[in-house]
């Protein structure tokens, strides 16, 4: 009799308490508010996650996330700056992991200088992704993986041009000769002096010595031009690349910005690609067809042959090049 005295007391005051916990939840909104703000905040992360491993899924998840769970009939969960911010940082996340993936399907048909192309356009795009982050989710470790993953689509194509180097062609009619042109122009319409100055050798190895090259103007932009440098091996910052395949040719430079041309003083990096097509005609090398690009971070410039206007900006001599080298 005591034991079950006992037992409907218990049962009694467990009622009694979980009755008056449930009516506090109720009537404390703050809490309940907090509760969802919790496990909005956790499904976040989870798309953030799961973006990584498969980035279409984690689009489509996000899309609906904030379709249905976001926006509600009575509340707008991105009015809170948590959630606002969060939201942001996994769309951001979702986008660069979404955008390497559709890129990369297509780098395999690519050339040497359109890989280089997409690398640096690549580059830029995902350095203005991470630079939306908010500053206040700059840290921690989900940003550590953010910068990573960066970081490691800049390798991959790191990896993917020096696979298309090695496996590059050579062509004995241009290797082991060294190639000249010194010449100057005058563009009358622009109000530009060039010197026109190539003389380098590319090697069957696939090494090369540059001692002169002539960096194209970008004429259709202002404050583009190179013909201030004056040495081109003390702005190097890297042995400079080349690879032939079909009838094109491909130099890669990496160079200091010299901010003083004189003292040949400066820090910011920039580089440079360029694209030709070739002819060989005993000692003369003709560079016809000319694509060019050059990346000085946040910017990039870019120039081909058949642009519209190409022509109109650039004189017949900015366009083709005749080398020479000795009998």
């Amino acid at each position: 009799m005591n034991k079950l005295i006992s037992i409907l007391l218990i049962a009694l005051l467990l009622t009694t308490v979980h009755s008056s916990c449930t009516k506090k939840l109720d009537l404390d909104e703050d809490t309940s508010l907090l509760i969802e703000k919790q496990d909005k905040l956790a499904r976040l992360n989870e798309l953030f996650d799961l973006s990584f491993e498969n980035p279409q899924q984690a689009k489509a998840e996000y899309e609906l996330f904030v379709a249905a769970e976001l926006f509600t009939t009575d509340r707008n969960f991105l009015t809170d700056s948590d959630v606002r911010m969060s939201s942001q940082y996994t769309s951001a996340v979702i986008q660069l992991n979404l955008g390497f993936e559709q890129t990369a399907t297509g780098l395999a048909d690519m050339n040497l200088f359109e890989l280089y192309d997409t690398k640096f356009r690549t580059y830029i795009n995902n350095r203005d992704i991470l630079g939306d982050v908010p500053l206040q989710l700059k840290k921690g470790e989900r940003y550590e993986r953010f910068k990573e993953k960066v970081a490691d689509i800049n390798t991959y194509f790191n990896d993917r041009i020096k696979e298309k180097i090695e496996k590059s062609s050579t062509d004995k009619n241009i290797t082991g000769k060294k190639w000249l042109l010194s010449t100057f122009f005058y563009d009358w319409d622009r109000g530009a002096l060039h010197n026109i100055h190539f003389d380098f050798i590319l090697n069957e190895d696939k090494s090369s010595t540059f001692n002169a090259f002539f960096f194209i103007p970008f004429a259709r932009y202002s404050d583009v031009d190179e013909k201030l440098m004056t040495d081109l091996q003390s702005n190097l910052l890297a042995a400079p690349e080349y690879a032939i395949y079909n009838n094109k040719i491909c130099f890669y430079f990496q160079l200091k910005d010299n901010i003083d041309y004189v003292r040949n003083t400066g820090h910011m990096e920039r580089s440079w690609v360029f694209e030709f097509t070739y002819q060989v005609d005993g000692n003369n090398l003709l560079l016809s067809e000319p694509r060019k690009r050059r990346y000085l971070a946040p910017f990039y410039y870019n120039d081909n042959y058949d642009d519209e206007g190409f022509s109109s900006f650039y004189p017949n001599e900015l366009q083709q090049f005749t080398l020479q080298t000795a009998p």
